[in-house]
C-alpha cells in the first residue's frame, strides 16, 4: 500500500516569547561530563567564604579547546594581587571561585550544564555566568539564569534577539551583535565599491540571524557617503548541519552547484560565507575539491575569520603552490598595548606552572572572554554581597563600566551590547614556507565611510596581489573574439561571390529542375496542412478530456465534501482569527510542547486540488481494509518558502525538495511542535509571497493532516542496518 502525505490544513506563523515558567529539568538526562572546578588560590589567606564571588564558565569546550585554560588563568590572575595585571580589581576580602562546564553549541546541553552546576552547589546558583559561545546556547542559558537573577556576559554570542531587554534583561556581551556585524560587512563591501553579493549560510541560529540582518540592511536603494547605489543579492542558499555538528556534504555541493557563475547579468563573484569556523573550512575545502570558480572572493565573518583549518597542510594541498586562497575576513579589532600586557602576564603564569606559553591568544573570542570576565567581576564587586543575584542591580553597574580591555575599549549600550565596535580586515594568503596566514589589510567601523583598506597588502584568488582597485563583484565574461572571425567572414564572402557567378551561368539549366521541385514541394505542403488539421482535432479532443477530468475531480470533491471549517473563498490562504474556534484548537495543540509560543498569524490552506488528491487516497486505503490512521502533525520547511508546498496543485510535499535527515532523505513530520520548530521557515521581507511582510522574530511551519496507514516502529540502529 501507499502512504500519502496530506493537503496542508494550517500554516502557522510563530513569534516566540520568553516564559517565566521554570522548565522541568529533573526529566533531563545527565549533563555533559566535560567540566572542571577552579584551582586552589595562590593567595589563600585572602579567601573569605562569606564574601566570595562564584562565576560559572559555560561554553563550547570542544571547539574552544583553549577556553578552559584561558578561563582558569584569567580568574587566577585576578585573584593574584601581585602579578601586575588587574591587581586592584577585587575589594579587600573578596575572592573568586569558579566552575567550567561544557554547553556545546545547543540550548539543551547548555540548560543541562547550568542545572548540573546548581546541583553540584547544593541548588545555589552562581553570582555570574560567563558564556556561551553559540547564540542558541546563550538564549537557553539566559532564560534559565534570568529566573535566578544571575547576570550573564557572553564573549561570542551575536544573535540580535539577545539585545531585547524585555526578553533577556540580565544578558550582556563584549562582542558586537549581529546587527553591528552586518553593518560592518555592508561598510566593508561599499569600501570595495561592491553592490552585488551572494550568500551561503549554515542553518544555525547565529548564521540565519546574521544573514537576515545583513539582507535587510543591504537590499534596496541607498544614498549615503559611498554614493547612490542599490544592494542586490545574486544568490542565497542555506547549508545543512548534521546532528553530529558536521557539515552535510551533499547540501554544500547542492549550494555550490546552484551559484550562477556563468550568468553575467545575475552572478556575483563575492560570496559571503556565514558559518562557524569548524563548518566554514569544510565548505571551503569542498569548494576547492569541486574546482569551484577559482576567482571567487570569499568573505568571512568573525566566527571563522582569523581562524585556521584543523589540518592546514591538507587544506592547502588543494591549491596550486603559487596560488593564494584570497579569503577576506572581518573580525573584532584588537589593539596591541593592552593585548600584549595581558599576554605577557599570562605567559609568565604558564611558565611558572611548567606549561608551554602561548605565543599569542588563540582566537579573537579569547580577548572577548577576558574582557567579559573582567566586566562581570567589576560589576559584581561593585554590588553588595546580598544583591549579587539581583540582576537588576548588577546590570546597572555593568552598563556603567568604561575601561580599556584586552579587546579594546569596553563600554555597553543600554541593551547590553558592546558600544562602538571596531573591526580588523584580514586577507588569508600564502606566506613563506608554503602555508597560509591571515594578514592585516585595514579596519572598519559599523558605518559606511569608516572603512580603511590597504590594497597593496591584498592578494585576491586567481587575480593577483597589490591591485590598484578591487576586482569587480561579478565574474568576468570573456570578450567576444571578433578579430578571429574577420578573415573567415572575408573568405566566406569571396566563396559566395564565386558561387553566385557560377550559378548565374547555370540558371537556365536549373530553371526546369526548380519548376519540377516546386511542384513536388506544393504537394508536400498540402499533405502537411492535412496532418496539422488532424493534430488540431486531436489536441481539441485532449483539451476536452482534460476539462472533463477537471470536472470529474470537482464533482468527486463535491461528493466527498470539504472540511466543515472551510469557507467560500477564492484564496488558497484563508486567515483564521481568534474569533474562530479553530484558532484555539491550534493554539492549544502547539502549546503542549512550546508553552511560551504566541501565534501572530494563522491561515487555513484551502487547496481543493490537494484536498481531492488527499481524500482519494484516504478512500483508497479504506477500500483495501487499511485504517487510514489519520494524524495531525507538524512540519517545518527550513529555507524552502512554504508557498512552494501550499500552492502546488499535484502533490503538496515533494521529494525533490527533501533533504537528508537522521533516517535518510525524506519528508519528516513530528507529533511535537517543539521538534518541528527547529526546522521552521524564517521569512524575509524581500521574499515574494502572498503572505504579508514578516515582523521581528516570526517563524513559519505547517500543521498538516497525514495518512499514516499501517506503522512500523524501529530504533535508530535499524536505520543504519
Amino acid at each position: 500500500y501507499d502512504i500519502h502525505f496530506d493537503i496542508i490544513i494550517f500554516l502557522v506563523l510563530l513569534a516566540l516569547k520568553k516564559t517565566t515558567q521554570c522548565p522541568a529539568f529533573n526529566a533531563m538526562s545527565d549533563p555533559p561530563q566535560s567540566s572542571r572546578s577552579n584551582v586552589e588560590p595562590r593567595d589563600k589567606e585572602r579567601k573569605l567564604v562569606n564574601d566570595n564571588i562564584r562565576i560559572l564558565g559555560l561554553f563550547d569546550t570542544e571547539n574552544w579547546d583553549w577556553g578552559e585554560e584561558l578561563f582558569d588563568y584569567t580568574m587566577s590572575m585576578i585573584n593574584d594581587s601581585n602579578d601586575g595585571w588587574q591587581d586592584d580589581i577585587l575589594g579587600n576580602g573578596t575572592y573568586l571561585e569558579w566552575d567550567v562546564k561544557n554547553s556545546a553549541c545547543d540550548g539543551t546541553t547548555a540548560l543541562r550544564a547550568y542545572w548540573a552546576d546548581r546541583t553540584d552547589n547544593n541548588d545555589v546558583p552562581p553570582h555570574g555566568l560567563l558564556g556561551c559561545r553559540c547564540s542558541a546556547a546563550s538564549i537557553s542559558s539566559a532564560n534559565i539564569a534570568g529566573l535566578d537573577g544571575v547576570t550573564q556576559v557572553s564573549p561570542a554570542s551575536t544573535a540580535k534577539e539577545l539585545s531585547d531587554k524585555s526578553e533577556y534583561p540580565f544578558f550582556a556581551r563584549t562582542v558586537a551583535s549581529n546587527q553591528f556585524s552586518a553593518k560592518a560587512i555592508v561598510a566593508t563591501f561599499r569600501g570595495f565599491s561592491w553592490d552585488r553579493v551572494s550568500i551561503l549560510q549554515t542553518d544555525t541560529v547565529f548564521s540565519t540571524g546574521l544573514s537576515t540582518d545583513f539582507q535587510q540592511l543591504w537590499t534596496g536603494e541607498h544614498d549615503d557617503e559611498s554614493g547612490v547605489w542599490e544592494g542586490d543579492i545574486a544568490y542565497s542558499h542555506s547549508i545543512m548541519i548534521n546532528q553530529d555538528e558536521t557539515v552535510n556534504e551533499e547540501s554544500v555541493r547542492r549550494a555550490l552547484n546552484g551559484v550562477p557563475t556563468d550568468d553575467p547579468i545575475n552572478n556575483s563573484r563575492v560570496i559571503l560565507l556565514i558559518a562557524h569556523d569548524q563548518h566554514a573550512f569544510s565548505v571551503l575545502k569542498t569548494a576547492t575539491e569541486m574546482k569551484f570558480q577559482p576567482d571567487t572572493i570569499w568573505i568571512g565573518v568573525d566566527a571563522w575569520s582569523n581562524q585556521y583549518p584543523s589540518n592546514m597542510e591538507d587544506f592547502m594541498s588543494g591549491f596550486p603552490v603559487d596560488a593564494h586562497p584570497g579569503y577576506l575576513g572581518i573580525t573584532p579589532y584588537q589593539p596591541n598595548d593592552d593585548h600584549l600586557n595581558f599576554l605577557s602576564t599570562l605567559q609568565e603564569a604558564q611558565r611558572r606552572d611548567g606549561k608551554m606559553p602561548w605565543p599569542e591568544l588563540p582566537h579573537y573570542a579569547a580577548a572577548q572572554m577576558v574582557d567579559s570576565i573582567q566586566a562581570l567581576v567589576m560589576a559584581l564587586v561593585a554590588t553588595l554581597s546580598k544583591d549579587r543575584r539581583n540582576g537588576t542591580i548588577v546590570m546597572s553597574h555593568l552598563l556603567d563600566l568604561d575601561f580599556d580591555g584586552v579587546g579594546g575599549r569596553v563600554r555597553f549600550t543600554p541593551s547590553g551590547d558592546r558600544e562602538d565596535p571596531q573591526y580588523s580586515l584580514l586577507n588569508f594568503r600564502r606566506v613563506n614556507g608554503g602555508g597560509a596566514s591571515w594578514v592585516d589589510i585595514g579596519k572598519t567601523g559599523s558605518e559606511i565611510g569608516s572603512t580603511e583598506i590597504d590594497m597593496n597588502e591584498i592578494c585576491f584568488a586567481d587575480v593577483g596581489c597589490g591591485l590598484d582597485t578591487a576586482p569587480s563583484d561579478s565574474y568576468p565574461v570573456p570578450d567576444p573574439q571578433l578579430a578571429l572571425w574577420i578573415p573567415i567572414v572575408i573568405g566566406v564572402i569571396a566563396v559566395l561571390l564565386v558561387g553566385a557567378t557560377f550559378s548565374y551561368i547555370r540558371v537556365a539549366h536549373k530553371k526546369k529542375q526548380l519548376d519540377s521541385q516546386m511542384t513536388e514541394m506544393q504537394k508536400k505542403i498540402e499533405a502537411v496542412k492535412n496532418i496539422d488539421n488532424d493534430l488540431d482535432n486531436i489536441n481539441q479532443v485532449v483539451d476536452d478530456a482534460k476539462k472533463r477530468q477537471a470536472s470529474l475531480i470537482m464533482k468527486r470533491a463535491a461528493l466527498q465534501g470539504t472540511p466543515s471549517t472551510w469557507i467560500d473563498s477564492p484564496d488558497t490562504l484563508v486567515p483564521v482569527t481568534p474569533e474562530d474556534e479553530e484558532y484555539w484548537s491550534v493554539f492549544e495543540k502547539i502549546r503542549v510542547t512550546i508553552p511560551n509560543v504566541h501565534i501572530s498569524k494563522l491561515w487555513r490552506v484551502q487547496n481543493k486540488s490537494l484536498w481531492s488528491y488527499y481524500s482519494f487516497h484516504k478512500d483508497r486505503l479504506e477500500m483495501n481494509d487499511i485504517q487510514p490512521n489519520e494524524r495531525r502533525v507538524w512540519h517545518g520547511t527550513s529555507s524552502l518558502d512554504p508557498s512552494i508546498v501550499y500552492a502546488d496543485k499535484m502533490d503538496g510535499f515533494m521529494m525533490q525538495f527533501a533533504a537528508q535527515g537522521l533516517w535518510g532523505r525524506g519528508i519528516y513530520f513530528a507529533d511535537k511542535a517543539s521538534y518541528s520548530k527547529h526546522y521552521s521557515h524564517t521569512p524575509v521581507k524581500s521574499q515574494t509571497s502572498d503572505r504579508p511582510a514578516p515582523k521581528k522574530a516570526e517563524l513559519e511551519m505547517f500543521l498538516s493532516r497525514l495518512l499514516v496507514g499501517e506503522t512500523l516502529f524501529v530504533t535508530i540502529g535499524f536505520a543504519y542496518a
